[in-house]
């Protein structure tokens, strides 16, 4: 999930999960200032659904921007299925494309691929008598060249609705679309970087605990890396992922420092280098 603050990222998450697992707010205030990881079952798949904070518009420091990148790459190792870019009617700017549009082509590969765009807020149309085919005809010039870059995949939700499994059957069958015709999962240097060293650790709990699955392993890894543990630590000292986040991060800096400075917010991009030394996972 990537988008602004305040957009329905974690609303979305939770109507999708069916629970009540990520903090969500009405207002425009950022309740999701640490990326989190959410798991569910259905039709016999298993999903991974990782809500991120708005990297796009928060007041973050430089170490901890690059920590919540390295953490969310790496929750969704070895790489998503589909990126949805979360979009509240009526509450997105020219501004925020172009800025999304950027960030993205700052990713190797092609991310618009993998990606479908989800309006948060289809009751306030129907509250209006309105629909989201007359909504559509009403975007901007900006909004209509990045849908294209998408394929135009777009769907409309509501996170309030009284029929939470109706929201998720939309959004599961757009998913199911999607990745049937993709074939695989998006792929990327940082990404790729990542996950090397996440096996390493998973390799390393499998050497210790003779028992443990690979997919146990993951889940110890995944969770000490969502609590910021001594995984993430170790991944945050890798020269080998510090080099290419930090390449990602200059180049976010660069795109979003004139949309982020007119509110006084500016990001900056360092690394933290560590020793090199296999963690233990509390």
């Amino acid at each position: 999930m990537i988008g602004k603050t305040g957009v329905g990222k974690s609303a979305t998450c939770n109507t999708m999960t069916r629970t009540q697992n990520f903090k969500s707010d009405s207002s425009g205030k950022s309740v999701t200032q640490k990326g989190k990881l959410g798991k569910m079952n259905w039709q016999n798949k298993k999903f991974k659904i990782v809500d991120t904070p708005g990297l796009f518009d928060n007041l973050m420091e430089d170490e901890v921007l690059k920590a919540e990148i390295v953490k969310c790459m790496a929750l969704i190792g070895p790489g998503p299925h589909i990126i949805m870019y979360v979009i509240k009617i009526g509450r997105y700017t020219k501004e925020d494309i172009e800025t999304a549009d950027k960030l993205l082509q700052i990713l190797d590969g092609n991310p618009f691929k993998y990606m479908i765009i989800v309006f948060t807020g289809r009751d306030d149309l129907e509250y209006h008598k309105d629909t989201p085919e007359n909504y559509l005809l009403s975007v901007t010039p900006e909004f209509k060249t990045f849908a294209k870059k998408c394929d135009d995949r777009i769907i409309f939700v509501s996170n309030r609705s009284n029929d939470p499994d109706r929201e998720w059957i939309d959004i599961y069958t757009a998913i199911e679309k999607l990745v049937s015709a993709n074939s695989s999962y998006y792929k990327g240097e940082l990404l790729e970087k990542i996950q090397e060293v996440k096996d390493e650790l998973i390799d390393k709990i499998q050497q210790e605990d003779k028992h443990a699955t690979r997919e146990e392993a993951e889940d110890r890894v995944d969770k000490d890396i969502e609590k910021g543990g001594n995984s993430l630590i170790f991944m945050l000292g890798m020269p080998v992922v510090g080099a290419v986040v930090g390449g990602v991060i200059s180049a976010f800096v660069a795109i979003s420092l004139p949309v982020v400075a007119a509110t006084g917010a500016i990001v900056g991009g360092g690394v933290v280098i560590a020793k090199r030394k296999l963690c233990t996972i509390s």
